[in-house]
């Protein structure tokens, strides 16, 4: 009679924690996105803060799963409109630095002739001035 051997106890397998790289891999965005996100959500009150669900070891950021799911779930939230990725809700009608009013084909040309005629009051290349000789390129 052969003997059966008692199986071995379930050793608890350790939570490897993601890198900043597997996570903006797993995200499908760029390290500088990502990197950008949290050091801007970084600068806010801490009861404002909506990305910082990571833990450090030492500089290192370091997410669980859990964080990791965490952070997905912010950044889905936050990506809807009104939220701090997706823009505001309000009408995007003027963008700063866009005229107010219509221009037209004749506003171009107007604004076209301008720029050439201020290039060409001042040349790159002034005349010497009078009574110097010019000086012979150095090598």
């Amino acid at each position: 009679m052969t003997r059966r051997r008692a199986p071995k106890p379930a050793i608890d397998i350790p939570i490897v924690d993601m890198t900043i790289d597997e996570v903006v891999a797993r995200l499908r965005v760029s390290l500088r996105t990502l990197d950008g996100w949290l050091s801007e959500d970084r600068r806010r009150l801490p009861d404002e803060q909506r990305f910082q669900f990571h833990h450090r070891h030492g500089r290192r950021r370091l997410w669980t799963s859990a964080e990791y799911e965490a952070l997905r779930a912010a950044i889905a939230r936050e990506s809807e409109p009104g939220g701090v990725l997706g823009g505001s809700s309000r009408s995007r009608g003027t963008v700063r630095g866009t005229l107010t009013v219509p221009s037209s084909l004749a506003d171009a040309k107007r604004a076209l002739e301008h720029v050439l005629n201020f290039r060409a009051q001042y040349s790159p290349m002034t005349p010497p001035r009078a009574g110097k000789k010019p000086r012979a390129p150095r090598s």
